[in-house]
């Protein structure tokens, strides 16, 4: 059974920090990772039954993802609240609790110290002192539409 809505961000938020804690990270071209299994199965299946329609979704970067007859290719839903706010129930509360979980300061924390030989780098910073850096998460549901 899926766990509450009011615990779902945090099934996510430990799930996603495992997985990321125990993921290899490769460092060539630049350190990076792959997740497999990013969500819990029941979770997964949830985002699948909850997806929302077509019509909360917005073009994502349209210069670059329309073809010559103006059909956009990719659509994304952001997970701000503000995108969410007009989703009926449940999927608003439940993909507010997974954008709460991607989100996270811990989540971020976790990112920023795998990646952190790059991070360092690009920001001139020791690895621990990279809390300094602000950091804007952007997640959103990327809807491609290749016709």
């Amino acid at each position: 059974m899926l766990a509450t809505q009011q615990t779902t961000s945090a099934v996510v938020l430990d799930h996603l920090c495992a997985a990321i804690s125990s993921v290899e990270v490769c460092s060539r071209p630049y350190c990076h990772f792959y997740l497999d299994k990013a969500f819990p199965d029941e979770v997964f299946n949830r985002m699948l039954e909850l997806l929302p329609d077509s019509q909360y979704y917005a073009a994502d970067n349209p210069r670059i993802h329309t073809r010559d007859d103006g059909l956009v290719t990719r659509n994304i839903l952001s997970l701000s609240e503000a995108a969410l706010a007009p989703l009926p129930e449940p999927a608003r509360s439940f993909w507010s609790e997974i954008a709460a979980a991607l989100m996270s300061m811990r989540l971020r924390q976790i990112v920023f110290a795998r990646l952190s030989q790059d991070l360092s780098r690009r920001f001139r910073l020791a690895p621990d002192r990279l809390d300094s850096v602000p950091a804007y998460p952007k997640p959103a549901l990327v809807k491609d539409f290749f016709c």
